[in-house]
């Protein structure tokens, strides 16, 4: 048995090239992932226009440049809000501190092993933290919001 093991193991270790990279997502509740495999600049331009095609409102924050204009370094990161009240109005009818979460926002930002991710809204947490029962609602948000990560 401690043969077979033996031989897994340095199999494994024959199969792994030394440049594979494990991305291992934040746990941060509330929120979801996805990785892009384009640039940085690539798949923020994307998710920008993407948004802008579908008409919605936009505004957007550059946490590099911010970082920078204050004299400090920072890794690639940029967030876009974006507002589109026939999804939103639904569920801030059915309880209005969800607008706490509005306007939606997806981050694009780059980790420390140069990973470029995608964070968003988990809708299904936000319907469970809000005691959201209007599910079609909640599910034309996640629709939209999956979209608009889709092409990354």
């Amino acid at each position: 048995m401690r043969f077979l093991i033996s031989v897994l193991m340095v199999a494994l270790f024959v199969s792994c090239s030394s440049d594979d990279r494990t991305i291992t997502y934040p746990d941060t509740p509330g929120l979801a992932y996805a990785e892009s495999e384009a640039t940085f600049a690539e798949t923020y331009r994307g998710l920008r226009a993407s948004m802008q095609q579908a008409d919605y409102r936009i505004e957007e924050i550059d946490f590099k440049e911010y970082a920078e204009s204050h004299g400090k370094r920072s890794r690639e990161a940029k967030m876009i809000l974006f507002s589109n009240p026939s999804l939103e109005v639904p569920l801030l009818k059915e309880n209005p501190k969800i607008g706490m979460e509005f306007p939606s926002r997806v981050l694009t930002f780059e980790d420390r092993d140069k990973f470029i991710l995608v964070a968003y809204n988990n809708m299904e947490y936000y319907s469970r933290m809000y005691d959201l029962n209007n599910m079609g609602a909640v599910q034309n948000m996640e629709s939209s919001l999956s979209q608009i990560v889709s092409g990354v």
